[in-house]
């Protein structure tokens, strides 16, 4: 799992180092709500803004890059990530976008994909409030201000520990489940297609601990082990006959 999680991050770093930037993509806000406790930034531009201190991971100036958090503890718990960008806002505003999703929802995952919620839509309380409603109601056709989130609802036994990533950028780099925010009126004709693919994963790594505190882990009964050996043994002298 972590070789797999380590690879999508290099893949995604990689993505970003050959995205041209030439479509003005701006992170107006971001908010997250990890089991109930807030973190949100200030409006436009957040690019300065330091990272709440959950998280580690890299942000370029447009505001993509790859996010980490972990989460430690026996219980049940609730993650979301809200991200609001504007595509080319100055040159052609932001009510000619549109979302979309691809893939397919993995267990325990939640989205929304809706006007922020400042003077419509309602995404920004549903992040408040850990209720994502599983909805796109910026879709293509009914264009404007969009703004998306992905949530995790899961369960920790003790000595667990769920790492979640999310990830923004330019070039999708998931086979799983994505949200993507998309301006068709950029470039120098206003003629060119942007985008924006969300995607995240989560891994719950660790054992469980037993009763008396100790990792549970499954040995092999002895007669096994000793049949195991056997058979070694029998491998070898049969090689050793042949060779003769």
């Amino acid at each position: 799992m972590n070789i797999l999680r380590n690879l999508s991050v290099a893949l995604t770093l990689i993505l970003s180092s050959f995205s041209t930037q030439a479509t003005v993509i701006d992170l107006y806000q971001w908010v997250f709500n990890i089991n109930g406790t807030i973190y949100e930034s200030g409006f436009y531009p957040v690019g300065s803004e330091s990272l709440p201190e959950p998280f580690s991971g890299t942000l370029d100036t447009s505001g993509l890059g790859f996010l980490s958090t972990e989460i430690t503890g026996a219980g049940d718990y609730s993650f979301v990530a809200m991200l609001d960008y504007e595509i080319d806002e100055v040159d052609n505003t932001f009510f000619n976008e549109y979302g979309s999703t691809g893939g397919t929802l993995a267990a325990g995952q939640t989205w929304e994909i809706d006007e922020p919620g400042w003077t419509s839509g309602d995404l920004y309380w549903n992040v408040l409030d850990a209720t994502l409603d599983n909805s796109n109601n910026v879709p293509d056709g009914l264009n404007d201000d969009v703004s998306f989130a992905l949530g995790w609802d899961f369960t920790l036994a003790e000595g667990q520990t769920a790492i979640i990533d999310i990830f923004m950028s330019e070039m999708l780099g998931t086979t799983g489940f994505y949200l993507a925010q998309s301006d068709a009126e950029t470039g120098a004709g206003y003629d060119e297609l942007t985008n924006i693919f969300f995607w995240s994963d989560i891994s719950i790594t660790g054992s469980p601990l037993s009763t008396n505190n100790t990792t549970s882990i499954s040995v092999p009964e002895p007669p096994v082990i000793v049949l195991m050996g056997i058979g070694l043994l029998g491998l070898v002298v049969a090689r050793r006959r042949h060779i003769v």
